[in-house]
């Protein structure tokens, strides 16, 4: 393979994988009117109250890259306390972008589950029944 093949397939994917990353995300994210929830969570409940609107939050990945690439010490980002961070950041310390190991795992998650989708058929699905369950 030429150097120029290997240039534009690294191109290539990145481009890709660049479009799994929305800019915008921190307007979709579900703390955006409440950040003294997660800066200073201060009691229990208030730690329980942020980690549960995170739970349900669509843009925890971005969060969690942008907190591990800033080194962020405090607040909760992504229904991580700065504790369980740093844990990850002393585990892992060769990684030098989250955010593009967290998008490249996103993308391999979503080509498996596409896999998946497409490999199982719902006919095929209902005709199969474990051979524990099938009738006697």
């Amino acid at each position: 393979m030429s150097r120029t093949t290997i240039t534009q397939t690294t191109s290539e994917s990145t481009t890709h994988l660049s479009s799994l990353w929305d800019p915008s995300w921190r307007q979709r994210a579900n703390c955006t009117n409440r950040t003294e929830l997660f800066l200073a969570p201060g009691n229990a409940n208030r730690l329980a109250e942020a980690k549960a609107l995170c739970k349900s939050c669509s843009v925890r990945t971005e969060c969690l890259a942008l907190a591990l690439d800033s080194n962020a010490t405090y607040g909760i980002f992504a229904g991580t306390t700065p504790q369980w961070r740093m844990a990850l950041l002393r585990r892992r310390p060769t990684v030098r972008s989250w955010r593009e190991l967290l998008t490249r795992a996103r993308a391999e998650h979503e080509r498996h589950c596409a896999t998946a989708d497409a490999s199982v058929d719902g006919s095929e699905a209902a005709r199969t029944v474990p051979a524990a369950d099938a009738p006697r």
